[in-house]
């Protein structure tokens, strides 16, 4: 079964101001088998994300268009 977790990363944008972004890392058997970075830089949205895919046991195969429905939610 699959494990998702959050993680998060310092970015520096073109005025060279440091912000924080998070992003989901997979793991099977402890181990990292994937990871998307930059998701949001809203550390509560992503963690809700990460809480619903352990919930629903999301398949792997699914991870990528579950983030960019996300993604679209966030925009409309």
């Amino acid at each position: 079964m699959t494990e998702y977790r959050i993680f998060s990363k310092s970015v520096c944008d073109r005025e060279n101001c440091i912000y924080e972004t998070y992003g989901i890392e997979a793991y099977e058997s402890g181990e990292v088998i994937r990871a998307v970075g930059d998701i949001s830089t809203d550390k509560t949205a992503v963690s809700e994300l990460v809480r619903l895919f352990n919930k629903e046991e999301l398949s792997i195969l699914h991870l990528d268009i579950a983030i960019e429905d996300f993604l679209y939610e966030l925009k409309v």
